[in-house]
């Protein structure tokens, strides 16, 4: 939500209005369909002739002279000296196993000459195509080395035939078929070798990791909790948090996050877990926020007072407390004292007149305790059966716009769970981009690339009313940890809807975009609530002027800034 206190103080509410475009593509916002590539069918490659080689005695031991260089040499770790044995080895008597395994793991071992190991894998395989060793790894070659993963599969599914237990070339089978882009061929594999791991967690690891990307969030839970148990190094635990937290399931998981985090140092997506932990656990903080005024003609101006609905304490969320008010102005700072609260909930600051000037700021300073709210229905204040009447009757929603009747329409063709498909789609149709200025619903359907929080939050909204789900937006801030101590002007929106039996619920949808289920019926710890739009409720900040003009030009506008405390 870009500054959305940027007023004229005869004008508080500014939409830009469009023309609606019939014919959207709604695909960007519907289901992606879910079709299965079907796999090719795979064969080995025919191999040399395996016709063995009539060596004399004299030859043959010459070879065996040679290869005993050759494994002097491995032992030496001089593995230059050891190809050149093992390969005059193979000279001397080419249908010898031991000359040829020996050849093929010394040239797999140093990474040289892929083509000449694949070409002895293929020679071992001819003599006995029950080799084991060779048969893997001439997959390995192929897969790691010369970056063919379609031909690497026939030489691992003929290893995992001569040993169905074996987890390496099970996982290694499940890799080639994933950079193919058969994920389903790879799950395949997956569960058979999670079956045979024996407290190996990598496997399990690899098809959680497969079904995040499916955003198949229960069936990733279900392998990863068991091998969490195995987890040495902290991999698997870290990637069970985040199908946890995409999948909604919060509770518990600040304390296994905490855990985590405190024992593991090493973990290859650390940030993303400690992302996940600033929004589950309790902070308490100093937040600031100013409001800065600029005056066209401040020496016309008699009197000049702000009213602003301070941030408020929300039940269960934050407790808030005013720590302190002052002006700022020509380089001085003057303590103000806040009315009592009018009906509307807002309280007044004046301005002494030496404060007056050209730019001038009113700075709050609030002492916040924040912590989430899991499986929300808290807010400000609420009303126990909304009048559906109110929010269809309210212009900012365009319920008239057939753009958004045709989405409607789309979306609500399998009406399961009408919120949360509204809310997979909005975060699927739009995409991010801060615009800077509040913009309506038309051009949303025109520029469903260039959206932020509040295009989000109102395409939302309107998708609901116009099912007969009463929903309002509501204003706030988000607590990155990146703008800790840092002075922003871009705030936070979201939505809160009203369904019976539950009352008003927190939905987040940009969040939601990247973060799944985890902003779904969920307050976290980084979303501090200042306001909720509602039709009849003054806007929460508001300029009162008297002057000796009739037109004064007053510029509103806000920044913020937190800082998190230790105490």
């Amino acid at each position: 939500m870009k500054n959305r206190l940027l007023r004229y103080c005869s004008v508080f509410c500014f939409f830009l209005s469009g023309i609606s475009l019939s014919g959207i593509d709604l695909n960007r916002f519907l289901p992606e369909k879910k079709e299965s590539k079907i796999a090719p069918a795979i064969s080995l490659p025919v191999f040399p002739s395996s016709a063995q080689a009539q060596v004399d005695p004299e030859t043959h031991n010459k070879g065996v002279s040679l290869n005993n260089d050759g494994l002097k040499a491995m032992k030496n770790k001089d593995y230059e000296k050891a190809i050149k044995c093992f390969s005059k080895a193979v000279d001397h008597n080419p249908s010898e196993p031991a000359f040829l395994n020996n050849l093929a793991l010394v040239l797999h071992k140093t990474k040289k000459k892929p083509e000449r190991a694949l070409e002895v894998c293929k020679m071992i395989l001819s003599i006995d195509n029950k080799s084991f060793p060779a048969a893997f790894t001439a997959g390995l070659i192929l897969f790691e080395q010369l970056d063919k993963p379609l031909e690497a599969i026939s030489f691992f599914e003929l290893a995992s035939k001569l040993r169905p237990d074996d987890v390496q070339v099970l996982s290694s089978l499940a890799s080639a078929w994933e950079k193919l882009g058969y994920s389903d061929q790879a799950i395949q594999v997956l569960n058979s070798a999670v079956q045979y791991s024996k407290g190996d967690p990598y496997p399990a690891y690899m098809l959680g990791l497969m079904y995040l990307e499916k955003k198949d969030f229960a069936s990733a839970i279900k392998v990863l909790q068991p091998a969490a148990q195995d987890d040495k190094e902290g991999y698997v635990r870290e990637t069970l948090a985040r199908a946890l937290y995409f999948a909604g399931e919060l509770n518990g998981l600040a304390e296994f996050c905490s855990e985590t985090a405190r024992n593991y140092y090493n973990l290859p997506n650390r940030k993303s877990l400690e992302r996940i932990l600033h929004s589950l656990k309790p902070h308490k903080l100093r937040f600031t926020e100013t409001i800065n005024i600029e005056l066209s003609d401040p020496r016309s101006i008699n009197d000049l007072s702000m009213l602003v609905r301070p941030v408020p304490t929300v039940p269960e969320h934050q407790t808030v407390t005013l720590e302190s008010a002052e002006w700022l102005s020509k380089g001085r700072s003057y303590s103000v004292v806040p009315s009592a609260p009018d009906s509307d909930g807002r309280v007044k600051f004046a301005a002494q007149n030496e404060a007056v000037g050209s730019k001038l700021s009113l700075k709050l300073t609030y002492r916040i305790h924040i912590k989430p709210s899991i499986n929300s229905t808290n807010s400000i204040f609420s009303s126990n059966s909304p009048d559906i009447t109110e929010f269809l009757s309210n212009p900012k929603f365009e319920l008239d716009n057939t753009d958004l009747k045709q989405l409607a329409d789309a979306l609500s063709a399998n009406p399961v769970n009408l919120l949360q498909t509204f809310y997979s789609a909005v975060g699927k149709g739009l995409s991010y981009q801060e615009n800077c200025e509040e913009k309506s619903l038309s051009w949303i359907f025109k520029n469903p690339d260039v959206c932020d929080c509040t295009e989000y939050s109102l395409l939302f909204a309107a998708l609901a009313i116009s099912r007969g789900i009463p929903a309002r937006i509501a204003t706030g801030f988000l607590l990155k940890q990146e703008i800790s101590g840092r002075e922003t002007n871009i705030g936070h929106a979201w939505v809160e809807a009203y369904t019976p039996g539950k009352g008003w619920i927190p939905i987040d949808p940009t969040l939601g975009q990247n973060l799944h289920w985890a902003y779904f019926g969920n307050l976290l710890s980084d979303q501090l609530l200042f306001d909720i739009q509602e039709s009849g409720r003054k806007n929460r900040i508001t300029a009162n002027v008297t002057a000796n003009t009739a037109n004064v030009d007053i510029k509103i506008s806000s920044s913020f800034c937190y800082n998190i405390l230790k105490n």
